[in-house]
């Protein structure tokens, strides 16, 4: 005799394998068969979710919730559902309820993690992403996004110590060891940075972005002829590239080779007229050529 048990086994497997209808057919005669069933409420509300009947997903996952508080997942689903709501405080809410009830329930410390970045609140934000790591270690979004945080806020080691982390998780993204490297450049760790622009590199060896990034910190260990060439290449590889441009002007201040570098310049003032960078470089330049 099949079981209830066996029957939402069964369901879910017809859930997991993307037949949302009649995975959602069998739920639904299971709840008849017991109602108020938080499991089957659950997933109910889960199946409405994914197919973008909102309210109806709340609606059975406070059942749920209401049923059996105990379960986290049940909250980290309402969580889910209230963000695509647009109610961020209330995902908060639901996301905190899991981590009350599942204090190593690392998806709702990453998404109330998330959460509270848009909304600004960094401290808070910083505190559930650095759960979210001590609850799954290898969870290599949680390190992403704490990485970005950190080196917003200007705590370039441990934006490092999170990115290479997760470049060793992920040994085969470009972008982390990239992020890694800036931030290295950024802490004055030239050296490490230069090796984590490398494993960069090695991955995407075409990549116009980290060359001009190496190239600036050529020129910040005063290696100023392979900084020009980083810089050209860069260029080389992405004609337009603004940072690129900007960098081969400074290394090309630097070397005086002025008329080159106030070409550069001049140009990328052309297609912005704000930019910053290259308006101060033309204040140097106007100097340099003052005390010549």
């Amino acid at each position: 005799m099949t079981t209830l048990d066996d029957r939402l086994r069964q369901a879910h497997a017809r859930h997991v394998a993307g037949d949302l209808q009649e995975a959602e057919a069998r739920y639904r005669s299971l709840l008849e068969q017991s109602p108020g069933q938080p499991e089957v409420l659950r997933l109910l509300g889960s199946i409405c979710g994914q197919s973008g009947r909102l309210e109806q997903a709340v609606w059975y996952l406070e059942q749920a919730v209401d049923a059996d508080p105990s379960v986290a997942e049940a909250h980290y689903n309402l969580g889910v559902v209230r963000r695509q709501q647009g109610e961020t405080q209330e995902a908060i809410d639901a996301w905190t309820r899991a981590t009350q009830v599942n204090p190593a329930h690392a998806s709702s410390w990453f998404n109330r993690g998330i959460a509270l970045l848009d909304l600004e609140r960094l401290d808070e934000a910083r505190t559930s992403l650095v759960a979210a790591i001590e609850a799954e270690p290898a969870h290599v979004n949680a390190r992403h996004q704490l990485g970005l945080l950190e080196h917003t806020t200007g705590n370039f080691d441990e934006a490092a110590t999170q990115w290479l982390a997760a470049a060793e998780l992920q040994h085969e993204s470009w972008s982390h060891w990239h992020n890694a490297a800036s931030a290295l450049m950024d802490a004055e760790r030239f050296d490490e940075a230069y090796n984590a622009f490398a494993a960069a590199l090695t991955i995407n060896p075409r990549s116009a972005t980290t060359l001009s990034s190496l190239a600036v910190l050529e020129r910040r260990r005063g290696r100023l002829e392979e900084a020009e060439q980083l810089a050209r290449v860069a260029l080389q590889l992405q004609p337009g590239m603004i940072d690129a441009r900007c960098n081969l002007a400074s290394v090309l201040l630097d070397r005086e080779a002025w008329v080159e570098s106030r070409r550069l310049v001049e140009g990328v003032l052309a297609d912005r007229p704000d930019h910053p960078v290259a308006l101060r470089l033309r204040e140097l330049l106007d100097e340099a050529a003052a005390a010549a």
